[in-house]
């Protein structure tokens, strides 16, 4: 079989207390080649021409490959270190200011092998493959390196999750937020949250469809004669529209502006386009993007009702919408 070298890097400090005359020692084992530590590496300390059987200062390596060591044995020393599936190997410790040594082990492929195949953790969990009862899946030490119990898989564990059968965000200690109006959005994230609407539309309804039902309603706004001014009751119409628009930066609308025929063509198209504008910046003073409206007028082309009438005139002193 294939041998390989492992060597121990041990620092070893010899304390001395003239009253007990005591040593200790401290230091490291590792695999020369990966630079993984050795576990249950055994370290021993006993006096050098000291032979045979016997009970001795002795220590195995922990999982990090460190040992500690403390021994009233008087100088010189020997130090054994060894491993299953290794050969073992010794120093002596003459003087106390020697104080850095190297020691080499052979081992077996196969033990290599399994020391590396034991300092895995394939999950990177912090909880080593041969402790990790879940080697697959992260979790906790505590919980022999499986993830807690999660019944509605929310990523809050039941232990710390308000409402384990229900999935909600951490921040919400795994709960899911109110929605009064059911409609599937959140009351955190529901720009209309006392009425049904999309996840589209961040929780409010299609602005197209409420729009279409308020013009179908009533589509225009009205002026006085020769005015462009708007009325208190055009102006609560107007925030009715905007309320609409500011829920969807997509919904366009077209205002378009009429006049009666009194005055000269020329004049009644200027006032027409003045009307459709008034309406335009009132939109726009009420947070409706410039970008979502579209203002032309046309002055006495288009009546809604005969201009040989103040009633029919009335009418068609108007502003018009369509998207």
């Amino acid at each position: 079989m294939t041998k390989l070298k492992l060597i121990l890097i041990a620092l070893f400090i010899g304390q001395v207390t003239l009253a007990q005359q005591v040593y200790q020692y401290s230091g490291i084992v590792k695999d020369k080649n990966t630079d993984l530590p050795l576990e249950d590496a055994l370290v021993i300390v006993k006096p050098l021409r000291t032979s045979g059987a016997g009970y001795y200062s002795g220590v195995k390596t922990k999982a990090d490959g460190r040992f500690n060591l403390t021994t009233t044995y008087r100088l010189p020393l020997n130090v054994l270190v060894s491993r299953k599936g290794c050969a073992s190997s010794s120093t002596k410790i003459k003087r106390i200011n020697e104080n850095s040594f190297e020691i080499y082990l052979e081992c077996e492929q196969e033990t290599i092998e399994l020391i590396i195949e034991e300092t895995k953790d394939n999950d990177d969990d912090g909880v080593l493959n041969k402790d990790d009862a879940c080697p697959n899946e992260k979790g906790p030490a505590e919980n022999k390196g499986c993830p807690l119990p999660d019944d509605d898989q929310d990523g809050v564990p039941n232990a710390t999750d308000a409402c384990p059968n229900e999935q909600g965000p951490p921040e919400n200690n795994g709960c899911p937020y109110a929605d009064d109006d059911q409609d599937g959005t959140p009351n955190d994230r529901d720009k209309c949250p006392n009425v049904k609407g999309s996840p589209e539309f961040d929780g409010c309804p299609d602005p197209k469809n409420e729009l279409t039902a308020l013009l179908n309603e009533n589509r225009f706004v009205f002026f006085a004669l020769d005015s462009k001014k708007l009325s208190k009751e055009a102006m609560e119409f107007l925030d009715s529209i905007a309320v609409i628009l500011n829920q969807s930066g997509s919904v366009a609308l077209e205002i378009t502006g009429h006049s009666s025929s009194e005055g000269s063509a020329e004049y009644n198209q200027s006032l027409s386009e003045s009307r459709a504008q008034s309406v335009s910046d009132y939109l726009i003073q009420n947070g409706v993007k410039a970008t979502q409206l579209n203002t032309r007028g046309l002055g006495e082309t288009q009546p809604m009702e005969s201009n040989s009438r103040e009633s029919g005139r009335s009418k068609n002193r108007r502003v018009e919408f369509k998207f």
